[in-house]
């Protein structure tokens, strides 16, 4: 079984070339904008681990972090095109 993983980057190409990377790497990816959509789409998908980009619309990743850490067993990976 192929972890699931959500990417959370406010920036469409670089998004897509990160789920595509992951895909083409044997995993389920799938891209979301930001924050709210990231929690629409846990309350209806389980996914194993989050890429977490830090400067993102609304919540940044550091105000988001906390609240996925309270999720068990889910991974959280930051990172920043800084």
């Amino acid at each position: 079984m192929a972890l699931a993983i959500v990417v959370v980057e406010d920036e469409d190409d670089l998004r897509e070339e990160i789920c595509e990377f992951l895909r083409l790497s044997g995993m389920e990816a799938t891209g979301v904008p930001c924050g709210d959509a990231l929690f629409a789409h846990l309350a209806s998908h389980p996914c194993d681990a989050v890429v977490l980009d830090i400067n993102l619309p609304g919540e940044d990743g550091f105000r988001l972090a906390p609240r996925l850490r309270q999720r068990p067993g889910l991974g959280v990976v930051m990172g920043t095109s800084r």
